[in-house]
Protein backbone atom coordinates (compact mmCIF):
# COMPACT_ATOMS: atom_id res chain seq x y z
CA UNK A 1 0.00 0.00 0.00
CA UNK A 2 2.43 2.48 1.12
CA UNK A 3 5.03 1.62 -2.15
CA UNK A 4 1.16 2.18 -3.71
CA UNK A 5 1.19 5.71 -2.32
CA UNK A 6 4.83 6.32 -3.22
CA UNK A 7 4.29 5.40 -6.54
CA UNK A 8 1.41 7.43 -7.50
CA UNK A 9 3.11 9.98 -5.70
CA UNK A 10 6.08 9.90 -8.02
CA UNK A 11 3.77 9.15 -11.21
CA UNK A 12 1.79 12.98 -10.39
CA UNK A 13 5.44 14.98 -9.72
CA UNK A 14 6.60 13.51 -13.20
CA UNK A 15 3.36 14.32 -14.87
CA UNK A 16 3.65 17.92 -13.26
CA UNK A 17 7.05 18.42 -14.76
CA UNK A 18 6.93 17.07 -18.22
CA UNK A 19 4.10 19.10 -18.41
CA UNK A 20 5.60 22.44 -17.15
CA UNK A 21 8.20 21.64 -19.97
CA UNK A 22 5.33 21.24 -22.38
CA UNK A 23 4.30 24.29 -21.72
CA UNK A 24 7.51 26.24 -21.67
CA UNK A 25 8.12 24.31 -25.07
CA UNK A 26 4.60 25.77 -26.24
CA UNK A 27 5.85 29.37 -25.30
CA UNK A 28 9.11 29.11 -27.32
CA UNK A 29 7.06 27.99 -30.39
CA UNK A 30 4.55 30.71 -29.89
CA UNK A 31 7.15 33.55 -29.58
CA UNK A 32 9.73 32.28 -31.64
CA UNK A 33 9.40 34.68 -34.46
CA UNK A 34 10.65 37.12 -31.84
CA UNK A 35 13.21 35.26 -29.43
CA UNK A 36 16.71 35.70 -29.87
CA UNK A 37 16.37 38.79 -32.36
CA UNK A 38 15.78 42.31 -32.86
CA UNK A 39 11.93 41.20 -34.34
CA UNK A 40 9.19 43.15 -31.77
CA UNK A 41 5.63 41.51 -30.86
CA UNK A 42 2.74 43.48 -33.06
CA UNK A 43 3.37 46.41 -36.01
CA UNK A 44 3.70 50.19 -36.09
CA UNK A 45 0.00 50.98 -35.25
CA UNK A 46 -1.74 50.17 -31.76
CA UNK A 47 1.59 47.69 -30.66
CA UNK A 48 4.14 51.12 -31.01
CA UNK A 49 1.12 53.29 -29.67
CA UNK A 50 1.46 51.13 -26.43
CA UNK A 51 4.91 51.26 -26.43
CA UNK A 52 4.80 54.51 -26.58
CA UNK A 53 2.65 55.02 -23.54
CA UNK A 54 4.81 52.53 -21.13
CA UNK A 55 7.74 54.70 -22.18
CA UNK A 56 5.47 57.65 -20.94
CA UNK A 57 4.79 55.84 -17.44
CA UNK A 58 8.50 55.54 -17.28
CA UNK A 59 8.70 59.18 -17.61
CA UNK A 60 6.33 59.89 -14.93
CA UNK A 61 7.37 57.98 -12.66
CA UNK A 62 10.80 59.17 -12.45
CA UNK A 63 9.75 62.90 -12.29
CA UNK A 64 9.48 63.84 -16.05
CA UNK A 65 6.43 64.16 -17.26
CA UNK A 66 2.50 64.37 -14.97
CA UNK A 67 1.06 60.69 -15.00
CA UNK A 68 -2.36 62.29 -16.07
CA UNK A 69 -0.95 63.72 -19.65
CA UNK A 70 0.68 61.55 -22.40
CA UNK A 71 2.99 64.00 -24.66
CA UNK A 72 0.01 64.27 -27.41
CA UNK A 73 -1.87 66.64 -28.96
CA UNK A 74 -0.47 69.24 -26.85
CA UNK A 75 -1.66 71.12 -24.78
CA UNK A 76 -4.93 68.83 -23.84
CA UNK A 77 -5.18 67.54 -20.57
CA UNK A 78 -5.79 64.21 -19.28
CA UNK A 79 -4.28 62.46 -22.60
CA UNK A 80 -4.29 59.35 -20.35
CA UNK A 81 -7.57 58.43 -20.49
CA UNK A 82 -7.64 58.55 -24.19
CA UNK A 83 -6.77 55.10 -24.51
CA UNK A 84 -5.89 52.53 -22.26
CA UNK A 85 -3.53 53.20 -19.44
CA UNK A 86 -1.70 50.44 -19.40
CA UNK A 87 -0.51 50.80 -16.28
CA UNK A 88 -0.26 46.16 -15.33
CA UNK A 89 2.73 46.50 -18.09
CA UNK A 90 4.03 50.03 -17.54
CA UNK A 91 5.67 48.89 -13.59
CA UNK A 92 7.33 46.01 -14.54
CA UNK A 93 8.66 47.98 -17.90
CA UNK A 94 9.92 50.46 -16.10
CA UNK A 95 11.94 48.91 -13.63
CA UNK A 96 13.31 47.35 -16.73
CA UNK A 97 14.35 50.85 -18.03
CA UNK A 98 15.26 52.24 -14.31
CA UNK A 99 18.22 49.55 -15.42
CA UNK A 100 18.90 50.95 -18.91
CA UNK A 101 17.21 48.43 -20.85
CA UNK A 102 16.19 49.87 -24.32
CA UNK A 103 12.54 51.12 -24.27
CA UNK A 104 11.62 48.71 -27.29
CA UNK A 105 13.43 45.20 -25.96
CA UNK A 106 12.01 46.00 -22.50
CA UNK A 107 8.69 46.23 -23.82
CA UNK A 108 8.86 42.80 -25.72
CA UNK A 109 10.21 41.44 -22.47
CA UNK A 110 7.37 42.21 -20.24
CA UNK A 111 4.56 41.28 -23.20
CA UNK A 112 6.12 37.94 -22.82
CA UNK A 113 6.62 37.92 -19.54
CA UNK A 114 2.95 38.13 -19.13
CA UNK A 115 1.92 35.62 -21.37
CA UNK A 116 4.31 32.95 -19.59
CA UNK A 117 2.47 34.69 -16.55
CA UNK A 118 -0.56 33.90 -17.69
CA UNK A 119 -0.46 29.76 -19.06
CA UNK A 120 1.22 28.87 -15.72
CA UNK A 121 -0.99 30.53 -13.34
CA UNK A 122 -3.64 29.20 -15.88
CA UNK A 123 -2.66 25.58 -15.42
CA UNK A 124 -2.23 26.33 -11.74
CA UNK A 125 -5.66 27.09 -11.36
CA UNK A 126 -6.79 24.06 -13.58
CA UNK A 127 -4.94 22.15 -11.31
CA UNK A 128 -4.84 23.46 -7.66
CA UNK A 129 -7.96 24.57 -7.88
CA UNK A 130 -10.70 22.83 -10.10
CA UNK A 131 -8.80 19.38 -8.86
CA UNK A 132 -8.11 18.29 -12.31
CA UNK A 133 -5.17 16.25 -13.20
CA UNK A 134 -2.10 17.87 -15.19
CA UNK A 135 -2.44 16.70 -18.25
CA UNK A 136 -6.24 17.89 -18.79
CA UNK A 137 -4.90 21.38 -17.04
CA UNK A 138 -2.68 21.09 -19.95
CA UNK A 139 -5.79 20.96 -22.16
CA UNK A 140 -6.80 24.08 -20.57
CA UNK A 141 -3.68 26.25 -21.04
CA UNK A 142 -3.42 25.34 -25.03
CA UNK A 143 -6.86 26.28 -25.13
CA UNK A 144 -7.03 29.63 -23.68
CA UNK A 145 -2.76 30.95 -24.05
CA UNK A 146 -2.18 29.44 -27.82
CA UNK A 147 -6.01 30.03 -29.22
CA UNK A 148 -6.08 30.87 -32.98
CA UNK A 149 -7.05 34.53 -31.30
CA UNK A 150 -4.10 35.26 -29.27
CA UNK A 151 -2.06 34.69 -32.73
CA UNK A 152 -4.39 37.28 -34.29
CA UNK A 153 -4.86 39.77 -31.65
CA UNK A 154 -1.63 40.08 -30.18
CA UNK A 155 -0.78 42.97 -31.98
CA UNK A 156 -3.39 44.91 -30.15
CA UNK A 157 -0.81 44.69 -26.96
CA UNK A 158 -3.39 45.95 -24.35
CA UNK A 159 -5.42 43.16 -24.75
CA UNK A 160 -2.44 40.69 -23.49
CA UNK A 161 -3.57 42.19 -20.21
CA UNK A 162 -6.11 38.96 -20.11
CA UNK A 163 -3.59 37.18 -19.14
CA UNK A 164 -3.90 38.10 -16.03
CA UNK A 165 -7.23 37.25 -15.21
CA UNK A 166 -6.07 33.20 -14.53
CA UNK A 167 -4.43 35.00 -11.04
CA UNK A 168 -8.03 36.84 -10.77
CA UNK A 169 -9.95 33.70 -10.42
CA UNK A 170 -7.45 31.88 -7.99
CA UNK A 171 -7.97 34.67 -5.85
CA UNK A 172 -11.41 34.83 -6.24
CA UNK A 173 -12.02 31.28 -5.60
CA UNK A 174 -9.12 31.58 -2.75
CA UNK A 175 -11.53 33.87 -1.08
CA UNK A 176 -14.77 31.06 -1.41
CA UNK A 177 -12.41 27.99 -0.50
CA UNK A 178 -10.72 29.80 2.64
CA UNK A 179 -14.36 31.71 3.52
CA UNK A 180 -14.02 30.16 7.25
CA UNK A 181 -10.63 31.85 8.07
CA UNK A 182 -11.47 35.57 8.34
CA UNK A 183 -8.10 36.60 7.52
CA UNK A 184 -7.36 34.55 4.77
CA UNK A 185 -10.79 35.81 3.74
CA UNK A 186 -10.04 39.28 4.02
CA UNK A 187 -6.76 38.82 2.09
CA UNK A 188 -8.43 37.66 -0.89
CA UNK A 189 -10.97 39.95 -1.36
CA UNK A 190 -8.45 42.47 -1.11
CA UNK A 191 -6.42 40.85 -3.48
CA UNK A 192 -9.37 40.44 -5.88
CA UNK A 193 -10.16 43.62 -5.49
CA UNK A 194 -6.73 45.01 -6.43
CA UNK A 195 -6.08 42.41 -8.93
CA UNK A 196 -9.52 43.78 -10.92
CA UNK A 197 -8.73 47.29 -10.28
CA UNK A 198 -4.79 46.61 -11.88
CA UNK A 199 -6.82 45.12 -15.22
CA UNK A 200 -8.91 47.88 -15.39
CA UNK A 201 -6.08 50.60 -14.87
CA UNK A 202 -4.31 48.44 -18.29
CA UNK A 203 -7.06 47.22 -20.26
CA UNK A 204 -10.50 48.62 -19.91
CA UNK A 205 -11.86 46.26 -22.87
CA UNK A 206 -10.77 43.59 -21.23
CA UNK A 207 -12.43 44.95 -17.59
CA UNK A 208 -15.42 45.40 -19.06
CA UNK A 209 -15.74 42.22 -20.87
CA UNK A 210 -14.53 40.41 -17.03
CA UNK A 211 -17.75 42.15 -15.19
CA UNK A 212 -19.80 41.46 -18.04
CA UNK A 213 -19.09 37.43 -18.27
CA UNK A 214 -18.99 37.50 -14.31
CA UNK A 215 -22.75 39.62 -13.89
CA UNK A 216 -23.44 36.76 -16.42
CA UNK A 217 -22.14 33.97 -14.66
CA UNK A 218 -23.88 34.93 -11.36
CA UNK A 219 -27.07 35.86 -13.11
CA UNK A 220 -27.03 32.20 -14.57
CA UNK A 221 -26.24 30.80 -11.41
CA UNK A 222 -28.56 32.18 -9.79
CA UNK A 223 -31.42 30.73 -12.38
CA UNK A 224 -29.91 27.55 -12.11
CA UNK A 225 -29.54 27.75 -7.89
CA UNK A 226 -33.78 28.77 -8.11
CA UNK A 227 -34.49 26.15 -10.42
CA UNK A 228 -32.68 23.12 -8.30
CA UNK A 229 -34.80 24.64 -5.12
CA UNK A 230 -31.51 26.09 -3.71
CA UNK A 231 -31.56 29.18 -1.45
CA UNK A 232 -28.34 30.76 -2.58
CA UNK A 233 -29.37 34.16 -1.95
CA UNK A 234 -30.36 33.30 1.47
CA UNK A 235 -26.82 32.52 2.43
CA UNK A 236 -25.43 35.41 0.11
CA UNK A 237 -27.88 37.83 2.30
CA UNK A 238 -27.09 35.77 5.85
CA UNK A 239 -22.94 36.75 5.34
CA UNK A 240 -24.08 40.24 4.24
CA UNK A 241 -26.29 40.46 7.65
CA UNK A 242 -23.32 38.78 9.64
CA UNK A 243 -19.94 40.63 8.15
CA UNK A 244 -21.65 43.35 6.99
CA UNK A 245 -18.56 46.02 8.04
CA UNK A 246 -16.61 43.86 5.88
CA UNK A 247 -18.40 44.59 2.82
CA UNK A 248 -18.55 48.00 3.48
CA UNK A 249 -15.04 47.94 4.17
CA UNK A 250 -14.57 46.19 0.43
CA UNK A 251 -16.71 48.90 -1.47
CA UNK A 252 -15.05 51.73 0.32
CA UNK A 253 -11.93 50.21 -0.73
CA UNK A 254 -13.12 49.11 -4.15
CA UNK A 255 -14.47 52.81 -4.71
CA UNK A 256 -11.22 54.47 -3.68
CA UNK A 257 -8.48 52.81 -5.74
CA UNK A 258 -10.66 53.34 -8.82
CA UNK A 259 -11.44 56.88 -8.10
CA UNK A 260 -8.33 58.23 -10.20
CA UNK A 261 -9.65 56.06 -13.41
CA UNK A 262 -12.94 57.61 -13.52
CA UNK A 263 -12.05 61.03 -12.58
CA UNK A 264 -9.90 60.59 -15.51
CA UNK A 265 -12.35 59.06 -17.85
CA UNK A 266 -15.31 60.49 -17.06
CA UNK A 267 -14.67 63.84 -18.17
CA UNK A 268 -13.22 62.38 -21.02
CA UNK A 269 -16.12 60.24 -22.22
CA UNK A 270 -18.34 63.16 -21.82
CA UNK A 271 -15.83 65.35 -24.29
CA UNK A 272 -16.38 62.76 -26.94
CA UNK A 273 -19.57 61.26 -26.19
CA UNK A 274 -20.10 57.66 -26.88
CA UNK A 275 -19.92 54.92 -29.85
CA UNK A 276 -22.66 54.87 -31.76
CA UNK A 277 -24.66 51.74 -32.18
CA UNK A 278 -24.25 51.62 -35.33
CA UNK A 279 -20.11 51.70 -35.11
CA UNK A 280 -20.58 48.64 -33.26
CA UNK A 281 -22.76 46.43 -35.41
CA UNK A 282 -19.77 46.51 -38.16
CA UNK A 283 -18.06 44.99 -35.47
CA UNK A 284 -20.12 42.35 -34.29
CA UNK A 285 -19.83 38.61 -35.25
CA UNK A 286 -21.67 36.78 -37.57
CA UNK A 287 -22.45 33.16 -36.75
CA UNK A 288 -19.77 32.24 -39.29
CA UNK A 289 -16.80 34.09 -37.25
CA UNK A 290 -16.89 32.01 -34.29
CA UNK A 291 -15.18 29.42 -36.37
CA UNK A 292 -13.42 32.59 -38.01
CA UNK A 293 -9.94 31.42 -36.97
CA UNK A 294 -8.21 34.00 -40.09
CA UNK A 295 -6.83 32.87 -43.23
CA UNK A 296 -3.44 32.26 -41.89
CA UNK A 297 -4.51 29.44 -39.61
CA UNK A 298 -2.78 26.63 -40.40
CA UNK A 299 -5.94 24.19 -40.43
CA UNK A 300 -8.47 26.36 -41.75
CA UNK A 301 -7.27 28.68 -43.29
CA UNK A 302 -7.24 28.07 -47.48
CA UNK A 303 -11.05 27.30 -46.07
CA UNK A 304 -11.45 30.45 -44.49
CA UNK A 305 -9.93 32.12 -47.99
CA UNK A 306 -12.26 30.31 -50.02
CA UNK A 307 -15.07 31.81 -48.23
CA UNK A 308 -13.71 34.87 -48.68
CA UNK A 309 -15.07 36.43 -45.71
CA UNK A 310 -13.15 39.32 -45.88
CA UNK A 311 -15.30 40.59 -48.69
CA UNK A 312 -18.16 41.47 -46.36
CA UNK A 313 -16.14 44.70 -45.88
CA UNK A 314 -16.87 45.91 -49.21
CA UNK A 315 -20.39 44.58 -49.08
CA UNK A 316 -21.39 45.20 -45.50
CA UNK A 317 -18.90 47.38 -44.02
CA UNK A 318 -17.56 44.92 -41.25
CA UNK A 319 -14.41 45.43 -40.19
CA UNK A 320 -13.47 42.18 -41.07
CA UNK A 321 -10.05 42.74 -39.68
CA UNK A 322 -11.61 42.49 -36.36
CA UNK A 323 -12.96 39.26 -36.90
CA UNK A 324 -10.10 36.53 -36.59
CA UNK A 325 -11.54 35.79 -32.85
CA UNK A 326 -13.03 32.58 -33.77
CA UNK A 327 -12.73 29.27 -31.98
CA UNK A 328 -11.09 26.32 -33.70
CA UNK A 329 -13.46 23.79 -35.27
CA UNK A 330 -12.20 20.82 -32.56
CA UNK A 331 -12.37 23.14 -29.57
CA UNK A 332 -16.19 24.72 -30.81
CA UNK A 333 -16.85 20.65 -31.24
CA UNK A 334 -15.95 19.42 -28.03
CA UNK A 335 -17.74 22.51 -26.25
CA UNK A 336 -21.28 21.57 -28.29
CA UNK A 337 -20.76 18.08 -27.20
CA UNK A 338 -20.11 18.94 -23.88
CA UNK A 339 -23.20 21.55 -23.74
CA UNK A 340 -25.74 18.77 -24.02
CA UNK A 341 -23.64 15.91 -22.42
CA UNK A 342 -23.66 18.08 -19.55
CA UNK A 343 -26.91 19.07 -19.64
CA UNK A 344 -28.13 15.97 -20.11
CA UNK A 345 -26.71 14.64 -17.11
CA UNK A 346 -27.48 17.30 -14.99
CA UNK A 347 -31.69 17.53 -15.58
CA UNK A 348 -31.21 13.37 -14.95
CA UNK A 349 -29.51 13.75 -11.61
CA UNK A 350 -31.68 16.84 -10.79
CA UNK A 351 -35.23 15.60 -11.40
CA UNK A 352 -34.14 12.16 -9.49
CA UNK A 353 -32.89 14.14 -6.22
CA UNK A 354 -35.90 16.87 -6.30
CA UNK A 355 -38.50 14.18 -6.32
CA UNK A 356 -37.18 12.40 -4.09
CA UNK A 357 -35.68 14.94 -0.84
CA UNK A 358 -37.01 18.23 -2.90
CA UNK A 359 -34.00 19.95 -3.59
CA UNK A 360 -30.64 19.33 -5.66
CA UNK A 361 -27.53 20.28 -3.74
CA UNK A 362 -25.00 19.30 -5.97
CA UNK A 363 -22.83 22.52 -6.43
CA UNK A 364 -19.99 21.19 -8.14
CA UNK A 365 -22.41 19.97 -11.03
CA UNK A 366 -24.40 23.72 -10.48
CA UNK A 367 -21.78 25.65 -10.98
CA UNK A 368 -20.25 23.46 -14.17
CA UNK A 369 -23.60 24.09 -15.42
CA UNK A 370 -24.21 27.58 -14.81
CA UNK A 371 -20.38 27.93 -16.53
CA UNK A 372 -21.49 26.08 -19.90
CA UNK A 373 -24.45 27.87 -19.96
CA UNK A 374 -23.03 31.25 -19.09
CA UNK A 375 -20.67 30.38 -22.31
CA UNK A 376 -23.59 30.06 -24.55
CA UNK A 377 -25.37 33.07 -23.32
CA UNK A 378 -22.33 35.18 -24.27
CA UNK A 379 -22.22 34.09 -27.32
CA UNK A 380 -26.01 34.63 -27.96
CA UNK A 381 -25.43 37.88 -27.08
CA UNK A 382 -22.80 38.63 -29.35
CA UNK A 383 -23.82 37.11 -32.19
CA UNK A 384 -25.73 39.50 -35.15
CA UNK A 385 -27.80 38.65 -38.49
CA UNK A 386 -28.23 41.71 -40.62
CA UNK A 387 -27.19 44.63 -37.52
CA UNK A 388 -29.92 42.59 -35.37
CA UNK A 389 -28.18 41.64 -32.22
CA UNK A 390 -29.26 41.02 -28.24
CA UNK A 391 -26.00 42.88 -28.20
CA UNK A 392 -28.43 46.48 -28.46
CA UNK A 393 -29.07 45.37 -24.58
CA UNK A 394 -25.89 45.53 -23.36
CA UNK A 395 -24.72 48.78 -25.13
CA UNK A 396 -28.38 50.18 -23.87
CA UNK A 397 -28.12 48.83 -20.19
CA UNK A 398 -24.35 47.92 -19.13
CA UNK A 399 -22.48 50.44 -17.72
CA UNK A 400 -19.30 51.46 -19.82
CA UNK A 401 -20.69 48.97 -22.37
CA UNK A 402 -20.90 52.43 -24.97
CA UNK A 403 -17.28 52.34 -25.21
CA UNK A 404 -16.88 49.40 -26.09
CA UNK A 405 -16.47 49.35 -30.29
CA UNK A 406 -14.67 46.17 -30.71
CA UNK A 407 -17.46 43.99 -29.21
CA UNK A 408 -16.49 41.36 -31.13
CA UNK A 409 -13.36 41.03 -28.85
CA UNK A 410 -15.11 39.28 -26.62
CA UNK A 411 -14.93 35.82 -28.27
CA UNK A 412 -11.12 36.21 -27.33
CA UNK A 413 -11.73 36.54 -23.42
CA UNK A 414 -14.34 33.83 -23.55
CA UNK A 415 -11.34 31.33 -24.30
CA UNK A 416 -10.58 31.17 -20.64
CA UNK A 417 -14.46 30.12 -19.60
CA UNK A 418 -14.68 27.76 -22.74
CA UNK A 419 -11.03 26.19 -21.75
CA UNK A 420 -12.03 25.51 -18.01
CA UNK A 421 -15.20 24.30 -19.30
CA UNK A 422 -13.79 21.72 -21.53
CA UNK A 423 -10.45 20.62 -19.02
CA UNK A 424 -12.48 20.51 -16.08
CA UNK A 425 -15.38 18.59 -17.74
CA UNK A 426 -13.29 16.56 -19.83
CA UNK A 427 -11.26 15.21 -17.29
CA UNK A 428 -14.12 14.13 -15.09
CA UNK A 429 -15.80 12.64 -17.74
CA UNK A 430 -12.65 10.57 -18.70
CA UNK A 431 -12.38 9.66 -14.73
CA UNK A 432 -15.60 7.91 -14.45
CA UNK A 433 -13.75 5.28 -17.25
CA UNK A 434 -11.21 2.20 -16.00
CA UNK A 435 -8.65 3.14 -18.72
CA UNK A 436 -5.54 2.04 -18.66
CA UNK A 437 -3.02 3.97 -17.61
CA UNK A 438 -1.38 5.09 -20.87
CA UNK A 439 -4.65 5.94 -22.06
CA UNK A 440 -5.51 8.14 -19.40
CA UNK A 441 -2.04 10.47 -20.62
CA UNK A 442 -2.43 9.69 -23.99
CA UNK A 443 -6.00 11.14 -24.56
CA UNK A 444 -5.60 14.86 -23.21
CA UNK A 445 -2.11 14.92 -24.49
CA UNK A 446 -3.67 13.49 -27.95
CA UNK A 447 -6.32 16.58 -27.83
CA UNK A 448 -3.90 18.93 -26.81
CA UNK A 449 -1.21 18.16 -29.85
CA UNK A 450 -4.88 18.63 -32.27
CA UNK A 451 -6.12 21.61 -30.23
CA UNK A 452 -2.47 23.42 -30.82
CA UNK A 453 -2.36 22.54 -34.60
CA UNK A 454 -5.96 23.52 -35.37
CA UNK A 455 -5.23 27.04 -33.43
CA UNK A 456 -1.69 27.82 -34.71
CA UNK A 457 -0.96 30.31 -37.56
CA UNK A 458 1.12 29.55 -40.41
CA UNK A 459 3.06 32.86 -40.27
CA UNK A 460 3.22 32.94 -36.09
CA UNK A 461 2.51 35.65 -34.19
CA UNK A 462 2.66 39.49 -35.71
CA UNK A 463 5.77 41.07 -35.99
CA UNK A 464 6.02 43.60 -38.24
CA UNK A 465 8.60 46.02 -36.68
CA UNK A 466 12.20 45.82 -35.24
CA UNK A 467 14.45 47.52 -33.04
CA UNK A 468 17.03 48.40 -35.79
CA UNK A 469 14.45 49.93 -37.92
CA UNK A 470 13.51 52.45 -34.99
CA UNK A 471 16.81 53.23 -33.43
CA UNK A 472 17.77 53.95 -37.32
CA UNK A 473 14.71 56.37 -37.47
CA UNK A 474 15.17 58.54 -34.50
CA UNK A 475 19.18 58.63 -35.16
CA UNK A 476 18.08 60.22 -38.34
CA UNK A 477 16.65 63.50 -36.77
CA UNK A 478 19.13 66.62 -35.75
CA UNK A 479 18.21 68.19 -32.57
CA UNK A 480 16.22 70.94 -32.32
CA UNK A 481 17.24 74.66 -31.67
CA UNK A 482 17.71 75.40 -27.66
CA UNK A 483 14.61 77.43 -28.09
CA UNK A 484 11.94 74.87 -28.94
CA UNK A 485 9.73 74.10 -26.54
CA UNK A 486 7.36 72.51 -28.20
CA UNK A 487 7.15 70.97 -32.18
CA UNK A 488 4.77 69.46 -34.65
CA UNK A 489 5.80 67.61 -37.79
CA UNK A 490 5.89 67.82 -41.79
CA UNK A 491 7.53 66.25 -44.23
CA UNK A 492 8.01 67.82 -47.78
CA UNK A 493 9.68 64.90 -49.21
CA UNK A 494 7.45 62.49 -48.36
CA UNK A 495 8.64 59.50 -51.47
CA UNK A 496 12.59 60.48 -50.37
CA UNK A 497 11.96 57.80 -47.39
CA UNK A 498 10.41 55.05 -46.46
CA UNK A 499 9.81 52.80 -43.55
CA UNK A 500 10.20 49.17 -43.56
CA UNK A 501 9.85 49.69 -47.28
CA UNK A 502 6.67 51.59 -47.37
CA UNK A 503 5.76 55.42 -47.48
CA UNK A 504 4.80 56.76 -43.61
CA UNK A 505 1.12 56.39 -43.26
CA UNK A 506 -0.44 59.21 -41.21
CA UNK A 507 0.21 57.15 -37.98
CA UNK A 508 3.55 57.28 -38.18
CA UNK A 509 4.61 60.25 -38.77
CA UNK A 510 2.42 60.68 -34.89
CA UNK A 511 4.83 58.43 -33.52
CA UNK A 512 7.83 59.61 -34.96
CA UNK A 513 6.50 63.25 -33.68
CA UNK A 514 6.34 61.73 -30.31
CA UNK A 515 9.45 59.61 -30.01
CA UNK A 516 11.25 62.89 -31.68
CA UNK A 517 9.52 64.80 -28.64
CA UNK A 518 10.61 62.51 -25.99
CA UNK A 519 14.17 62.16 -26.82
CA UNK A 520 14.88 65.75 -27.00
CA UNK A 521 12.28 66.40 -24.08
CA UNK A 522 9.82 68.93 -25.92
CA UNK A 523 5.92 69.31 -25.89
CA UNK A 524 4.10 67.36 -28.83
CA UNK A 525 1.68 69.17 -30.87
CA UNK A 526 0.73 65.81 -33.19
CA UNK A 527 -0.42 62.66 -31.67
CA UNK A 528 -2.63 59.39 -31.99
CA UNK A 529 -4.69 57.62 -29.56
CA UNK A 530 -7.92 56.04 -28.98
CA UNK A 531 -9.66 59.68 -29.37
CA UNK A 532 -8.37 62.61 -30.58
CA UNK A 533 -9.30 65.96 -29.52
CA UNK A 534 -11.84 68.20 -31.42
CA UNK A 535 -10.51 70.51 -33.74
CA UNK A 536 -7.01 68.87 -33.96
CA UNK A 537 -6.40 68.17 -37.70
CA UNK A 538 -2.40 67.70 -37.94
CA UNK A 539 -2.25 64.30 -38.98
CA UNK A 540 -1.18 65.01 -42.36
CA UNK A 541 2.27 65.64 -42.33
CA UNK A 542 2.90 65.61 -46.15
CA UNK A 543 -0.02 67.85 -46.70
CA UNK A 544 2.53 70.65 -47.25
CA UNK A 545 0.01 73.19 -48.36
CA UNK A 546 -2.39 73.21 -45.64
CA UNK A 547 -0.69 71.80 -42.44
CA UNK A 548 0.98 75.25 -41.50
CA UNK A 549 -2.86 76.97 -41.25
CA UNK A 550 -4.49 73.50 -39.38
CA UNK A 551 -1.35 74.13 -36.84
CA UNK A 552 -2.43 77.80 -36.53
CA UNK A 553 -5.91 76.76 -35.48
CA UNK A 554 -4.68 74.49 -33.23
CA UNK A 555 -2.00 76.71 -31.39
CA UNK A 556 -4.31 79.66 -31.34
CA UNK A 557 -7.45 77.90 -30.66
CA UNK A 558 -5.69 76.52 -27.77
CA UNK A 559 -4.07 79.16 -26.37
CA UNK A 560 -0.23 77.42 -26.87
CA UNK A 561 2.23 79.97 -25.36
CA UNK A 562 5.59 77.92 -26.39
CA UNK A 563 8.07 78.66 -28.13
CA UNK A 564 6.68 76.03 -30.99
CA UNK A 565 9.39 74.85 -34.23
CA UNK A 566 8.32 72.20 -36.76
CA UNK A 567 10.32 69.68 -37.94
CA UNK A 568 10.57 68.60 -41.60
CA UNK A 569 11.31 64.97 -42.13
CA UNK A 570 11.99 65.96 -45.61
CA UNK A 571 15.01 67.80 -45.03
CA UNK A 572 16.16 66.94 -41.35
CA UNK A 573 15.52 70.67 -40.33
CA UNK A 574 14.10 72.53 -37.89
CA UNK A 575 11.89 75.60 -38.35
CA UNK A 576 10.47 78.57 -36.39
CA UNK A 577 6.34 78.55 -36.65
CA UNK A 578 5.11 81.24 -37.83
CA UNK A 579 1.30 81.77 -37.57
CA UNK A 580 -1.05 81.00 -40.87
CA UNK A 581 -3.68 83.67 -41.50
Amino acid sequence: METTEKSNRLAKIISTVVVLAIIAGLEYLFFAKVLFSDALIGETNDSRLNNLLVEHWFHAFTGKESFSVVNIFYPMPDTVAFTDMLVGFAIPYSILRAFGMNMFLANKIVLIAFHIFGSYTFYYLLKRKFKIDSFWSLVGVVIFSYSSAYYVRIGHTQLMAISLIPILIIFIYSFFEKFESNKKRILYAVLSITTYALIMYTSWYTAFFTALFFVTLILTYLIVSYSNKNRVLKVVFEYIKTCWKEVVAYCIYAICIVIPFFKLYIPVSKMFGKRTYGEIVSQLPELIDFFNVSTGNRMLGWLMEKMNLNGRYETKGMFVWELYVGFSIIVMGLLVFLFFYIRRKYLKQKYSLIEKTGVYDNQDMTLRVSLIYAVFVSFLLLVQSNGASLWLFVYKLFPGASAIRAVVRYNFFLTIPVAIVIAVNGYKICSGFEWKKGFAVAIPLVLSALIWYSNSNTVGIQSDWNISEEERQISTVSAPPDDCEAMYIIDTKPDSHTYYGEKYSWISYQHFAWEICEKYDIKNLNGYSGQFPIGWVLNNADDVKNIHKYATDWIEGTNVSLKVYYYDMGTDTWHEYVPVK
